[in-house]
């Protein structure tokens, strides 16, 4: 080549190669070809000057610009320097920037243009690749310091064929020995359980694949053989002069100290390091190595539009289905919100749509094709739950597991948190297993009945048991079993069959999306999650105080105060409330089979009678005052009249949608009526019609502001709660 050829003549051509406006006036890679097999021929033959020349003219440019990029292309091999609109044009703008460095040539374009090219043309670029680039030329600048120091003058430079060793004395710099290439020094990391460090590396092999290797520190370096070098070139990493590059890598200062992550969920006892089990890291990403086996078919699939659209919102109105999705939402936040582990099993007859809720639940984190079944061992159960520490394992038909003892083992393991002590064969006791995981299972038989009926000594369904798990049925009550609401589908069976197919296509955003929210702000997330139990406390109204019933209650209201937080977010697409109201309508079906439908009436009366005089409390003003004169000044937001008797009682009118949002659940209108009816309240007594029903005959001033019939509710004695009201 010669000197004389003007650098930006030629910068223009070639970036008009790479361009592309107008393939017919640009070069191809078919006029290389040419160029070269006729120099082939006979490289003394002045044919192959005339070859190109020919082009040269017929691309209306100067032979000295065409010269040079047709020796740029030779000596790199660019066989894919074409226009054409492919994957190819980009490869070969990756070359072109390749040899431009080699040739020591300014490019007129960068490889940050080229990526930002690739990404609008919709073609997969692996998104670390920015962060790698920026990592090799910071490491070149270390790794030259050090090499100055260490070997007489010599430096390291960053070149094509990767890291070199130069002899800065010439000129013009040439390679004289072969360190690495696409090798990256991370950083140390320590391993917490034993207290090893170990030596960080991330490297391309020989395929082109990004590989991450750990080293341990004892064996890397002079004087220890070639056992971590061996290693290393075993994984695929390009290595030349290893005594070299070892000296180098012990003089360097670690670029940082990284945490290793043995298995998914917490990562430090402040819970803001999470590894989700696809090998994601949520929280201190670059500080965080995942060195578990990641789980298949975890991580994220499709769009999160896509999930919204054919899968999440078909949850709303299915309680079933609102139940599992939270459940694997709330499982990480049951250990920084110290709420026990537990068990949901739902139970009904087979084909009615439990496994479908499942798959749903599933796509929270992972695909539906990774749904386990419960044939496993107490070992085996152990393992995974492990596994999915922080996590939610979802394991379907109780009948498949290997008997009632092994399903008591796991159930108390689970509750406890810990696995089974055991001995290593040198007679020493093995480390103890430790998970905080909870679990979706389901079965055509309860978690009690399924023990209950094994009769196995030592393994009867008592209070831990019952603790521990929440047995539900998958019947909802409704036409359609499981389901609903239908969506618009002819049946259930269709909207599973829907749900089955999209939830192995669509999956893995919201976990990581509503985790990366706790990231941002730990103290102001777990402070509302603490609102939002409180206010699902309330919602679902009293229980017995035993530890069999306050423990289930914890994670149904951990469940619904997450899935409000998710809906806050716009991480789940259901309207506001739909957490609280799916959650609550489980809580009162677990009483109903927990303690029957009488108990369970007493216990949702109680709960409404509490609601309601939670809402006269904070909703007084919501109730219009209504006096001999007429009405006494309208309100917005309307949720009943109040009206003084000719007895000079104070009576409360309200009709059945109002009636249900002051007992905050429509269920709860009936017992909470029979409850009053019965006299069993101190302070309401309902009003009831001649007929004896409970709807009383509208007053006449009234009419039209409520329907021809509603509840007339008596306040009998002043509680704690109606005296704060406005209207009282």
């Amino acid at each position: 080549m010669t000197s004389y050829i003007k650098q930006e003549e030629t910068n223009n051509v070639l970036a008009a190669i790479l361009k592309g406006d107008d393939p017919a006036n640009l070069w191809s890679e078919s006029d290389f070809i040419a160029i070269q097999s006729e120099e082939d021929k006979d490289a003394t033959s002045t044919a192959w000057i005339d070859q190109g020349k020919r082009c040269a003219t017929a691309r209306n440019v100067s032979w000295s610009a065409f010269q040079r990029a047709y020796s740029i292309w030779k000596k790199r091999g660019l066989v894919r320097l074409t226009a054409c609109k492919t994957v190819q044009d980009f490869e070969g703008a990756r070359a072109f920037l390749t040899a431009c460095e080699a040739e020591n040539v300014a490019p007129p374009f960068t490889l940050a243009m080229v990526i930002d090219a690739e990404k609008a043309a919709g073609i997969i670029v692996d998104p670390e690749t920015p962060r790698r680039i920026e990592l090799l030329e910071k490491q070149e600048k270390t790794w030259n310091n050090i090499a100055e120091g260490m070997c007489g003058g010599w430096g390291v430079t960053l070149s094509t064929y990767g890291y070199m060793g130069l002899k800065p004395s010439r000129a013009t710099p040439k390679p004289t020995y072969f360190l690495a290439k696409d090798i990256i020094y991370l950083g140390k990391a320590r391993d917490y359980r034993d207290g090893s460090w170990n030596y960080v590396f991330e490297f391309r092999d020989g395929s082109g694949v990004w590989k991450t290797k750990l080293i341990p520190a004892k064996l890397f370096g002079m004087g220890r053989g070639n056992e971590w070098l061996a290693d290393l070139k075993e994984a695929g990493a390009i290595i030349g002069d290893g005594g070299l590059f070892a000296q180098i890598i012990n003089a360097a200062e670690a670029p940082k100290v990284i945490r290793l992550a043995t298995k998914t969920g917490w990562q430090n006892e402040r819970a803001t390091v999470y590894a989700m089990p696809s090998g994601e890291i949520i929280g201190a990403k670059d500080e965080t190595l995942p060195t578990f086996k990641p789980m298949n078919k975890c991580g994220r699939r499709g769009t999160k539009q896509d999930a919204d659209e054919q899968v999440m919102k078909y949850a709303v109105g299915n309680s079933r289905l609102i139940g599992g999705v939270t459940l694997a939402l709330a499982a990480p936040f049951a250990r920084p919100m110290n709420i026990h582990p537990g068990i949901i099993h739902f139970y009904g007859l087979s084909g009615d749509g439990k496994s479908t809720a499942q798959k749903v639940a599933l796509t929270v984190y992972a695909s539906s094709d990774t749904l386990m079944s419960w044939r496993m061992t107490d070992n085996g159960f152990e393992g995974v739950a492990s596994q999915l520490d922080d996590g939610t394992l979802i394991a379907e038909d109780l009948k498949q597991a290997p008997g009632a003892k092994a399903v008591w083992n796991s159930v108390m393991g689970l509750g406890n948190g810990k696995g089974k002590v055991a001995m290593t064969q040198k007679r020493e006791v093995r480390d103890v297993v430790q998970y905080h995981t909870m679990m979706l299972s389901t079965g055509e038989s309860s978690l009690k009945n399924y023990i209950t009926a094994a009769r196995i000594p030592g393994a009867s369904y008592d209070g831990g048991v019952a603790s521990r798990c929440a047995d539900i049925p998958s019947d909802a009550g409704g036409e359609h079993r499981l389901f609903e609401n239908l969506h618009g589908f002819t049946g259930g069976y269709d909207l599973a069959i829907h749900l089955e197919a999209a939830t192995a296509k669509h999956y893995g955003h919201y976990l990581p999306m509503l985790l990366e929210a706790y990231a941002a702000d730990p103290e102001a997330f777990l402070k509302e999650l603490a609102d939002n139990m409180q206010r699902a406390f309330e919602l679902f109204g009293r229980d017995d105080a035993s530890e069999n019933v306050t423990r289930p209650r914890d994670r149904f209201a951990l469940m619904a105060a997450v899935g409000e937080a998710a809906i806050a977010r716009g991480i789940l697409p259901w309207p506001k409330g739909e957490a609280l109201r799916g959650v609550t309508k489980l809580v009162t079906d677990w009483r109903v089979a927990r303690c029957g439908k009488e108990k369970a009436g007493a216990t949702e009366a109680l709960a409404a009678l509490e609601e309601f005089g939670r809402t006269l409390s904070v909703h007084g003003s919501r109730i219009q005052k209504v006096t001999a004169g007429g009405d006494e000044r309208d309100v917005s937001q309307r949720l009943g009249f109040q009206r003084i008797g000719e007895d000079g009682a104070t009576v409360i009118y309200m009709d059945k949608s109002q009636l249900e949002e002051a007992v905050g659940n429509p269920e709860r209108v009936l017992p909470f009526l029979k409850y009053l009816r019965d006299g069993k309240s101190e302070n309401y007594r309902l009003r009831i019609s001649r007929q004896g029903a409970f709807t009383y005959q509208t007053p006449r001033s009234l009419v039209g502001a409520l329907r021809t019939k509603c509840y007339a509710i008596e306040i009998v004695a002043a509680t704690e709660e109606n005296q704060k009201s406005e209207f009282l």
